[in-house]
């Protein structure tokens, strides 16, 4: 059986949170008692996260950058640049649009597939990095390597269909 993870809510706030959730980041808040457990609700965000529908958390930076398909080019940089902050958790959220690591349930720096942003530091960008509303940049047509099982080319992430 897994432990459920201790519940906080807000001085006035009528939800109930984990730690980790980004309503009460900076926010001031207290553990929730037993009556709270059983007048509040938790918030939506914290349901998708306890029902295991929200982030997925890795092991190592490495196989979430693999996780988010972040390109094989760019994965030792973007990891070393994760790397230069402390942290106790990896993740990608449900999405698998970045990377983040966190200390203490606070994020301190977060990936693309072509920049490294942090809290406390200026964002990092690689040469592919492209500003802009979400277009990103112009798609290579360069391939992966072969597969060494089905022989077909690899997508630029190094994944395979038959992995």
């Amino acid at each position: 059986m897994t432990e459920q993870p201790e519940l906080f809510r807000t001085a006035g706030g009528s939800r109930l949170h984990i730690r980790p959730c980004p309503h009460i980041q900076g926010v001031e808040v207290v553990p929730a008692t037993a009556a709270d457990l059983e007048e509040r609700a938790v918030c939506s965000w914290c349901a998708a996260e306890l029902a295991g529908e929200g982030r997925t958390y890795h092991r190592t930076v490495e196989e979430a950058l693999a996780d988010m398909g972040a390109p094989q080019h760019a994965t030792p940089e973007l990891a070393r640049l994760l790397k230069l902050v402390d942290f106790d958790d990896v993740f990608v959220p449900f999405s698998r649009s970045y990377v983040a690591v966190s200390s203490g349930g606070l994020g301190v720096a977060w990936a693309g597939k072509t920049y490294v942003d942090y809290r406390d530091h200026p964002m990092v960008m690689l040469p592919d990095y492209a500003p802009g509303g979400g277009g990103g940049a112009e798609i290579s047509q360069a391939w992966g390597p072969d597969c060494r099982v089905c022989f077909t080319s690899r997508s630029r992430n190094g994944a395979c269909g038959c992995d």
